[in-house]
C-alpha cells in the first residue's frame, strides 16, 4: 500500500467509526450499509447478541450460554477467562471468552450494528469483516450483557499457544520462523487495512497448529482503531518490535 493510499484509508476510517466512553450518548455518524453475511445483533431485552443460529427460541433460552457446553479452562487474564466449549447444535469445538466489564471500558460503533459494542467485540468484528483470512481468529458468536460480555471463537484441533510451542521446540529453525512470521505479518496487515490496530502481538496472542504450523492471531482486547496513525515506516518498526517481544 502506498503512502498516499494509506492516507486516504486513514481519513475514511475516521468517518466510519468513532470511540465512545461507556454510557456516553450516541453521536451522529456516517455509516455505510451493513454487509451481507456480517453477524447482526438481535435484541434480547437488554443484552445485544449475535449468532449464526437464526431459529426462534424461547426468551429464557435465548442467552448465549444455552447454545454451548463448557469444558476445561484454557486460560485467564486480569478480567477475563477462556474455556473450551462445544456448540450444542452440531458439536463444533469452540473457545468461549467471558470478560467482566470495567467502569471506564470504551465502546465502539461498528457499521451495520445499531448498538455501541464493547471495544474488543467491535474490533474483532471489524477484523473478521470481508473475505475470510485464516490467520485471524474467527468470531462465531457473541453477546453483550450489562456486567460482562461473551465471545465464542473457533478452536482448531490440535492447537496451542505459540509461547507453549516455542518452549516445546526450544528453538525454531529459519524456515519455521520465516513461515510463522509471514503469517503474523499478513494477519497484521489485513487488520490494519480493516481499521484495526492490534497493539499486543506476542507469542501468547498467537495460536498454532503444531502439525501444520498454521498460525492465528487472537485477542483484540488491547486493540484500538487505526486513527491518528504514525507514519507507515514507524508502523513497520513497531510491528517488528511487537513480534520480537
Amino acid at each position: 500500500m502506498t503512502k498516499q493510499n494509506w492516507s486516504r484509508t486513514k481519513i475514511s476510517l475516521q468517518q466510519i467509526v468513532e470511540i465512545h466512553d461507556h454510557g456516553e450518548a450516541p453521536v451522529s455518524e456516517v455509516l455505510p450499509a451493513a454487509e451481507e453475511g456480517v453477524l447482526q445483533p438481535q435484541d434480547v431485552h437488554t443484552p445485544a447478541s449475535s449468532s449464526e443460529d437464526d431459529e426462534a427460541e424461547e426468551p429464557e433460552n435465548n442467552h448465549i450460554f444455552w447454545r454451548y457446553e463448557f469444558g476445561s479452562k484454557l486460560g485467564e487474564g486480569s478480567n477475563s477467562h477462556v474455556h473450551a466449549g462445544t456448540r450444542c447444535k452440531d458439536g463444533l469445538k469452540v473457545a468461549v471468552k467471558i470478560a467482566e466489564k470495567t467502569p471506564n471500558m470504551p465502546y465502539i460503533r461498528v457499521p451495520g450494528h445499531p448498538k455501541h459494542l464493547p471495544m474488543e467485540i467491535g474490533l474483532t468484528l471489524m477484523a473478521n469483516k470481508g473475505p475470510r483470512v485464516p490467520q485471524i481468529i474467527k468470531l462465531l458468536d457473541w453477546q453483550d450483557d450489562p456486567d460482562h460480555y461473551v465471545m465464542v471463537f473457533e478452536r482448531p484441533v490440535p492447537s496451542m499457544s505459540m509461547f507453549s510451542f516455542v518452549k516445546l521446540q526450544r528453538r525454531l529453525n529459519e524456515e519455521m520462523a520465516r513461515n510463522v512470521m509471514s503469517q503474523v505479518i499478513h494477519a497484521s496487515k489485513i487488520c490494519c487495512e480493516r481499521g484495526v490496530f492490534h497493539r499486543d502481538i506476542k507469542l501468547e496472542n498467537l495460536i498454532v497448529n503444531p502439525d501444520t504450523l498454521e498460525v492465528k492471531l487472537i485477542d483484540f482486547g488491547c486493540g484500538t482503531l487505526m486513527k491518528d496513525l504514525p507514519t507507515w515506516p514507524s508502523m513497520v518498526c513497531l510491528l517488528a518490535a511487537c513480534l520480537a517481544h
